[in-house]
């Protein structure tokens, strides 16, 4: 179809698109904004490059069941639309096909969908929440750079590559997690530059199985990260990885970790970082904030010492006994205290000490399975929280005279913590 055979027709309002693999062609001249309804035949394999850009009418579009690919810029700038499904036929997206369809509020993903390209749904500033398929394999760059309202993102457990600046600056996002079994990993590879940077309502981030390098600043300048789940094929962390995530107090790198780049790990709350690895991975210049205390596993100590770069750190450096299975606590309410994890010496029974602290006017009541030690010691046997509650404690308040025969001070009460108790004084005549 030439590039202008529907040269100045203005007034098309509907398209009945039955192509079967029309797949090497761009069909610019197709792009009419006063086009309103597209409809594709149930045997159209291929949804071709520029097929809907810029059509701004267009509110609902039904992808058939035959689709394998949906092409560059495809449904690029389709504000109207609001909801899309991607059936299980499809296999790849290409770049920006859904750019700036700011008023789409749902994408319905099915299996079967391997490959995202880059910005494929960049600036569809609508969109709240994604679940992508465990099928993925690669995210590409900016993929969802611009979605200022979305909140939450699941990933398939087991993913090879997320681009650089894929879910960069959202300001809203607050949990990354994984969804699905993890599989056997075929291809490895990375998560790109700037990947999570500068989302500073972010709190939870579950980095899937299968990436084997987190690059500069991919996780960066996240002000309330508070918990980061590495996977175990990791081999590498980047320039500034972790820099300035002002909640962060610890971190667990897998056992397969051979280099930590310079300011990884500077985080202004760090306190504790465990290191699985028995072999020191390489370093370049300071790497660890200084408030951290270093967990190193039983017998490795001392190779970490004689390693010059590690040797900076030698009063930092504590062996454990140290689980490749990861323990999570939090308070349920965040204000009534925190909770604190304890690793188990190299000469006991392997058991983590879990204790929870209430802050002034709190006390601590159970954990979330009902049992009631504090503290709590737990052998792991697989990834576990423990979540403690703590409640406002009481206090009683009464009053009394400084001379009995003076008068009576009456409405003393048993209150809670932060209540308002209110006394009367009568003096007598």
């Amino acid at each position: 179809i030439g590039s202008e055979a529907f040269y100045d027709c203005g007034g098309i309002d509907t398209i009945m698109y039955n192509a079967i693999n029309l797949s090497k062609s761009t069909i610019g001249s197709l792009n009419r904004p006063s086009v309103s309804h597209v409809e594709f035949g149930s045997q159209v394999e291929y949804i071709p490059n520029d097929m809907c850009n810029g059509m701004t009418k267009l509110t609902k579009i039904v992808i058939p069941a035959k689709v394998k690919v949906i092409g560059n810029n495809a449904f690029r700038g389709c504000v109207g639309l609001e909801k899309v499904e991607i059936p299980s036929s499809v296999d790849s997206i290409h770049s920006s096909a859904f750019y700036n369809c700011s008023g789409l509020t749902q994408v319905v993903f099915n299996k079967g969908l391997q490959y995202i390209s880059n910005s494929v749904f960049q600036h569809c500033s609508s969109l709240t929440n994604v679940v992508l398929p465990t099928t993925l394999e690669t995210l590409g760059s900016s993929a969802f750079e611009g979605c200022s309202n979305l909140t939450t993102v699941q990933l398939p457990a087991s993913m090879s590559s997320i681009g650089n600046n894929a879910f960069i600056g959202l300001k809203k996002l607050v949990s990354i997690t994984c969804v699905g079994d993890r599989k056997d990993i075929t291809t490895m590879g990375n998560i790109g530059d700037g990947a999570f940077r500068d989302c500073p309502e972010l709190r939870e981030v579950q980095i899937p199985e299968g990436i084997r390098a987190i690059c500069f600043g991919a996780l960066s300048w996240n002000q309330n990260l508070q918990s980061v789940s590495l996977p175990t094929t990791l081999d590498s962390l980047g320039l500034s990885v972790f820099y300035n995530d002002g909640k962060l107090k610890e971190i667990i790198i897998p056992e397969n970790v051979r280099h930590i780049g310079e300011t990884t790990l500077y985080c202004g709350s760090l306190q504790l970082v465990q290191m699985l690895p028995s072999t020191p991975p390489t370093m370049i210049g300071s790497a660890i904030s200084s408030s951290a205390t270093i967990e190193v596993t039983c017998g490795t100590k001392e190779a970490y010492i004689s390693n010059d770069v590690w040797a900076s750190y030698t009063d930092k450096l504590v062996e454990k006994s140290l689980s490749n299975y990861r323990v999570q606590v939090s308070a349920q309410d965040p204000i009534s205290g925190v909770v604190n994890v304890q690793s188990p010496d190299c000469d006991s029974d392997g058991a983590y000490t879990i204790t929870a602290q209430p802050n002034y006017g709190y006390k601590f009541t159970q954990w979330q399975d009902g049992n009631t030690d504090n503290p709590r010691k737990v052998v792991l046997t697989q990834d576990t929280t423990f979540v403690a509650t703590m409640v406002r404690d009481g206090f009683l308040v009464q009053g009394v005279p400084n001379y009995p025969e003076s008068g009576e001070v009456t409405g003393g009460t048993t209150a809670l913590y932060g209540d308002t108790v209110t006394l009367t004084v009568t003096p007598n005549y």
